[in-house]
């Protein structure tokens, strides 16, 4: 499947389905470690002048893109 701004969200959420049985198996611990990468992004946006908002958003969601082909890897 190739990735594209289209289909993005139907493969999270495929994701997301075939990991839902081994995040359901997570330790009180595990579950302590996840990320919340849009709680993160929110507030960094928050603390950003608003000149600077554009071009920090477009940093994050680059980030975004590179941690989750990192994760899939």
């Amino acid at each position: 499947m190739e990735f594209n701004k289209n289909n993005v969200k139907d493969i999270i959420d495929e994701w997301f389905e075939c990991r839902e049985e081994s995040i359901a198996h997570l330790t009180p611990e595990d579950k302590k470690h996840l990320i919340n990468f849009d709680k993160h992004a929110d507030n960094i946006i928050k603390n950003v002048l608003p000149k600077n908002k554009k071009y920090v958003k477009s940093q994050l969601d680059s980030l975004f893109n590179k941690f989750m082909d990192y994760v899939s890897y």
